[in-house]
C-alpha cells in the first residue's frame, strides 16, 4: 500500500501535465494561413515545401506520398492519425490544424517527460521547456507551418522515452521504430540507443553475444520498419519506399558544394533555432544560405553586435555540449569516476546523434534551420544535463544569460518590425 500513494500522484502528475500541455497547444499554436494549403500554390520557407505536406497530411489526391522516401512512415503514422481525427470530429478542413495540436502536445509532452527522467528537479525540466517555447524560432515557426518537422519532434521525444522508461526488448525496437519514422537520418539515433543499450555494465564490444544481441535488434526495427513502409504503401499508393536505393539519387540535389559556407552554417547550427529570420529570408531565393549572413547584410552596422553575441552564445551552448562529447568518449561504464548520470547510455546516443546532424548540415540542406525541430530540443537536453548537474548553482544564471544573448542577436529584427 505504501508505494500505491507514489504512484497514483505520478499518474495524476503525468495526466495533469499532459492536459496542461494540450490546453497550452489549443491557444499558442495558430493554425496555418489558408494560402499555404490551396492546390497549386507554392510557398516555400527556408527551403520548406509547406503547400506540399499540407496537401499530404490533408490526404489530398493531388499529390503523391512521394517524399515518404525520406520520412518512412509519415504517411502512414501522422497522415492516418490526422484523418482519423477529422472523422472523429467530423471536419473535413481542419487537417493542418489538428496536425499542429496532435504531434505538437504530444511531441511537447514527451520531451519534458524525458527531461524529467533524465533530471526530476522541477528547474531542469521547466528551464528548457521555457527555452523551447518562448525563446525558440524553431518552434515557433514550425508549429505555424505545416512541415514533416513536427512529427519528426514527436517520434524522437517518444524514441527516447520509451528507452528511458520502459523496460524489454520489445520497448527497445519500439524505440528504434520511433527514431525511424520521422526521418532515415533520426534512425541513426535508434540505432545508437540499441547500440549502447541500458548501461548495464559493458561495452558493446565486450563480447560476441552482445554482438549478436545489438544486430539482431537493429535488424528487427529495420525489418519492422519495412514491414510498415509496405503497409503503408498498400493504403498509400502513391508513397515511395526508404529502401529505393535508386530513388534517392534526388537528395544529391540538396547537397551544399559551396565551402565558404561552412563557417556561417556552423554558427547556424547552434543559434538559427533560437533566432527571428530576416523578413526576406523564409523566400527561397533569399541572398545565402545563412539566417546570420542575412542579418549582417541587412544590418552592416550591428552586424558586429550580434554576431560577438552569436558566438558567445555558440560558446554558451556548444560548450557544455562539448563537455558531454569529450565525457561521453572518455567514460568506461565501470569507472564511476567518469559516470555522465544514471542515464549515461542516452546521454552517449543523443550526443553522437548531434554530432552526426551537426556535420550532416554542414553539407546537406539548404540551411540547418530547416531541420532545427530535428536536433535543437536534444541540444537543450545535453545543455541541461552538463550544467545542471556541472554547474547546478549557476544554472539558472546561465539560463538568463542564455536568453538575454538570444534577444541581443534578435534586437535588429525587433527593431525593424517596430518601424513598419
Amino acid at each position: 500500500m505504501s508505494d500505491v500513494k507514489p504512484r497514483y500522484r505520478a499518474i495524476c502528475g503525468v495526466l495533469a501535465l499532459f492536459i496542461g500541455i494540450c490546453l497550452y497547444a489549443s491557444v499558442a499554436l495558430k493554425p496555418p494561413a489558408a494560402k499555404y494549403c490551396q492546390t497549386g500554390t507554392s510557398y516555400d520557407f527556408f527551403g520548406a515545401d509547406c503547400w506540399r505536406v499540407a496537401q499530404n497530411i490533408g490526404n489530398s489526391d493531388s499529390i503523391s506520398h512521394y517524399r515518404d522516401r525520406v520520412h518512412p512512415l509519415f504517411s502512414l503514422i501522422a497522415v492516418s492519425s490526422v484523418t482519423l481525427f477529422e472523422r472523429l470530429l467530423g471536419c473535413s478542413e481542419c487537417s493542418s490544424r489538428i496536425y499542429q495540436l496532435l504531434f505538437g502536445a504530444s511531441g511537447l509532452f514527451f520531451f519534458a517527460l524525458v527531461l524529467h527522467e533524465l533530471n526530476p528537479r522541477p528547474i531542469a525540466v521547466v528551464f528548457p521547456t521555457l527555452l523551447l517555447l518562448c525563446s525558440s524560432a524553431s518552434w515557433t515557426v514550425w508549429t505555424r507551418l505545416p512541415e514533416t518537422f513536427l512529427f519528426s519532434f514527436f517520434s524522437i521525444s517518444l524514441a527516447l522515452f520509451l528507452f528511458l522508461r520502459v523496460k524489454g526488448e520489445s520497448a527497445l525496437i519500439g524505440s528504434g521504430i520511433s527514431s525511424f519514422a520521422g526521418t532515415i537520418t533520426n534512425g541513426l539515433l535508434g540505432v545508437l540507443l540499441q547500440v549502447f543499450r541500458r548501461g548495464d555494465g559493458a561495452s558493446v564490444g565486450a563480447t560476441a553475444d552482445r554482438k549478436k544481441t545489438v544486430a539482431r535488434d537493429v535488424l528487427l526495427t529495420i525489418g519492422a520498419v519495412a514491414l510498415l513502409a509496405l503497409l503503408q504503401r498498400t493504403i498509400y499508393p502513391s508513397s515511395t519506399l526508404f529502401f529505393d536505393i535508386f530513388g534517392m539519387r534526388e537528395e544529391s540535389e540538396y547537397v551544399n558544394k559551396d565551402l565558404s559556407q561552412i563557417p556561417w552554417r556552423t554558427l547556424d547550427f547552434f543559434v538559427s533555432p533560437f533566432v527571428l529570420a530576416w523578413p526576406s529570408s523564409p523566400a527561397r531565393d533569399f541572398s545565402s544560405l545563412s539566417m546570420l549572413h542575412d542579418l549582417a547584410v541587412n544590418f552592416p552596422q550591428q552586424s558586429r553586435r550580434f554576431i560577438g553575441a552569436a558566438i558567445a552564445m555558440v560558446a554558451l551552448v556548444g560548450g557544455p555540449v562539448l563537455y558531454c562529447a569529450v565525457r561521453a568518449i572518455r567514460q568506461r561504464q565501470r569507472d564511476v569516476r567518469l559516470d555522465i548520470g544514471r542515464h549515461g547510455a542516452a546521454i552517449r546516443a543523443i550526443v553522437l546523434f548531434v554530432v552526426f546532424e551537426f556535420v550532416l548540415h554542414q553539407f546537406y540542406g539548404d540551411m540547418p534551420f530547416l531541420y532545427s525541430m530535428q536536433y535543437m530540443p536534444l541540444v537543450l537536453i545535453l545543455w541541461m544535463h552538463a550544467v545542471s548537474r556541472r554547474f547546478p548553482r549557476a544554472y539558472p544564471l546561465l539560463t538568463g544569460l542564455l536568453v538575454v544573448l538570444v534577444q541581443e542577436i534578435n534586437a535588429p529584427v525587433y527593431a525593424f518590425f517596430a518601424q513598419t
